[in-house]
């Protein structure tokens, strides 16, 4: 291979990655796209935003390293969840989203405690799986308007939804076993 042709391929190496992020963020709204309520706008700068939210923690080393956090943006609202050790920890998580551009809202429902272990982790994923399957089955609530996330037995319903559909999902996710708490973060449409 000649110089000039290494040279040409670590260069567009080196400029695709940084365009990486970008890249991901445009194939999530690409998928969602259909059925989210929210313009594509909108669905691009809130998975933005999370992957902002999640790059932002992930710079506190001294919070990464004993918390277990994700982010999840709804209409520039970003709602934390996960586990961390103190409540200045929990606290800290509040004041890095805060300090986030585009950030309207910051909702922190970091519990302090230690990480879920793994056990735990695969329940919250059956339980996710189960809230999806039960809301999608149900015909008041439109398929994909609703984002399900289950964190330590807490169930997260996140959307742009209608009052109906709201208490509709409520009450499914309320009635899945292992369920020990549901929390809406949703904005409401007109019905």
């Amino acid at each position: 291979m000649t110089p000039v042709k290494t040279f040409f391929i670590i260069s567009s190496l080196v400029l695709l990655q940084a365009c990486a992020g970008v890249a991901v963020v445009g194939a999530g709204v690409a998928a969602g796209a259909a059925t989210d309520r929210r313009s594509v706008g909108t669905q691009f700068d809130d998975q933005l935003l999370e992957l902002n939210s999640v790059n932002a923690l992930a710079k506190d080393e001294d919070l990464w390293e004993v918390s277990r956090l994700s982010a999840h943006a709804l209409n520039s609202k970003v709602l934390v969840i996960g586990q961390t050790q103190t409540v200045e920890h929990q606290a800290r998580v509040s004041e890095i989203i805060a300090g986030l551009d585009g950030v309207s809202q910051v909702l922190n429902e970091v519990r302090v405690q230690s990480v879920a272990p793994l056990d735990v982790q695969s329940k919250d994923a059956w339980i996710t799986s189960q809230v999806k399957l039960k809301i999608y089955d149900n015909n008041a609530i439109p398929v994909g308007k609703i984002k399900v996330i289950t964190e330590d037995s807490e169930v997260f319903l996140i959307g742009l939804v209608n009052r109906t559909e709201a208490d509709a999902a409520v009450e499914i996710a309320r009635h899945v076993g292992g369920v020990t708490a549901v929390i809406r973060v949703f904005d409401y449409v007109q019905e």
